[in-house]
């Protein structure tokens, strides 16, 4: 069995892997949000140069300032994606420390 002093370290391991998986979804969620907001002005954009809806939306998402957002959003969710399993992985081995421990327990209270 581990001793409180484990349980401490894996449990503040556990507490800033999800604070940081937390923190990279906000920003990929902000990011995706700034990249709707783009693409939308710049359909605008090409719907004011007299293209059709979808003839604009094409040319909206061949935009270097379109493309630079999406770039964006998908490096932060990336991010956020990779830190959401790096936390899931210590939630996991958190609960699977838990769970060895109270068969050990279990154990002792049948002896």
């Amino acid at each position: 069995m581990r001793n409180e002093l484990d349980l401490d370290v894996a449990l503040d391991r556990l507490e800033t892997a999800l604070e940081d998986a937390a923190v990279a979804r906000a920003k990929a969620e902000a990011l995706e949000e700034r990249r709707k907001q783009v693409l939308a002005a710049m359909v605008v954009k090409h719907r004011g140069a007299g293209k059709g809806i979808g003839e604009a939306e094409h040319f909206a998402r061949a935009d270097e300032t379109y493309k630079a957002a999406a770039a964006e959003w998908e490096l932060a969710n990336y991010d956020y994606r990779k830190t959401d399993a790096q936390a899931e992985g210590k939630r996991l081995r958190f609960d699977a420390w838990r769970s060895l421990n109270a068969t050990e327990r279990a154990k002792m209270n049948l002896r």
